[in-house]
């Protein structure tokens, strides 16, 4: 698992590998120009007829007759670059990104296509393709029984003003209920939005959690950070089924405690997902976490109910 500041460097990279592309290979279509006489010839011309006319612009005198030279000139140079099959625009950089030139920035803030491909490369990270990602923009809720379905839209609504971070008190959002009512779908689109919200967000199952988990007790000390500092720093962790992961003695409650508190106290956002109840979360894990999870004021909690939506599908 990489890092945030990993993850915006590696989508820099690309981009700038971009930028990089598009100005060797305007580089490469003029010197191959530049090989024929005429074009090299015309080319040497205009650039000393643009020298003259700037310094007659600066004296203020009649540029008629150098303007009407350096329209013939640039009018030869276009015939002998069509003999050539190339175009004038070709002999400049084209940048895949026309707003921010494949920098990354405009004006200082981060262009569309960096955030874009920070996009691509979370959802690479949590194995998740971008064409069929959940989003708040295509829930279907005719897959909901009607007997649920003004609650259903509730906790989705409660759901994107958490991501929205339009409650700045909430540290988790806490999802109860049983396996096939939708908290995986949902928890998708909370990821979805946070992304397209520029948010750092990790999305990981509680089996996959542990195996990371186990790694961080058995590395080295210099390693250890590095393991577990993506799950501490991420803008949005989402936890998956919860409970269904095997609770390993000295592992499982020890280090799920210390991500949940560091990441409460840093105000960053969690979201869990569990078929567990409340009661049931004390007996697997302790008093501490059962605190950190099933607490109103501090957790926005939701229980879904109803059928089995797969089995509706």
């Amino acid at each position: 698992m990489i890092t945030n500041k990993t993850i915006t460097n590696l989508a820099l990279q690309e981009i700038h590998n971009n930028n990089q592309i598009a100005k060797n290979k305007a580089k490469d279509n003029f010197n191959f120009a530049m090989q024929n006489k005429n074009f090299a010839l015309n080319y040497n011309n205009a650039r000393s007829l643009q020298f003259e006319l700037a310094k007659l612009e600066f004296e203020n005198k009649d540029t008629k007759k150098i303007k009407e030279q350096l329209t013939k000139t640039y009018s030869e140079l276009s015939n002998e670059l069509k003999k050539l099959k190339l175009t004038p625009s070709q002999l400049k950089p084209q940048y895949f990104c026309k707003h921010c030139n494949d920098t990354g920035f405009v004006n200082g803030e981060q262009c569309e296509c960096l955030k874009n491909k920070k996009f691509e490369l979370i959802l690479k990270q949590n194995n998740l393709d971008k064409n069929n990602l959940h989003s708040f923009s295509n829930v279907n809720f005719n897959i909901f029984d009607n007997k649920v379905l003004e609650q259903i839209k509730t906790i989705y609504k409660l759901a994107n003003e958490f991501v929205e971070l339009k409650n700045p008190k909430k540290h988790n959002f806490i999802m109860f209920g049983n396996t096939g009512v939708g908290k995986t779908y949902l928890s998708e689109c909370m990821l979805e939005s946070a992304l397209n919200n520029n948010q750092y967000a990790l999305l990981t199952t509680s089996f996959n959690l542990t195996e990371v988990l186990i790694k961080y007790h058995t590395a080295s000390l210099e390693d250890k950070n590095e393991i577990l500092e993506p799950y501490l720093t991420c803008d949005l962790l989402i936890i998956d089924d919860l409970g269904s992961e095997k609770v390993l003695n000295n592992i499982t409650r020890e280090y799920l405690y210390i991500i949940l508190s560091e990441r409460s106290k840093n105000n960053l956002k969690t979201v869990i997902s569990t078929n567990l109840t409340p009661d049931a979360i004390m007996d697997v894990y302790d008093e501490r976490i059962f605190s950190r999870i099933v607490n109103k004021h501090d957790n926005i909690l939701v229980n879904f109910v109803g059928f089995d939506l797969r089995l509706k599908k």
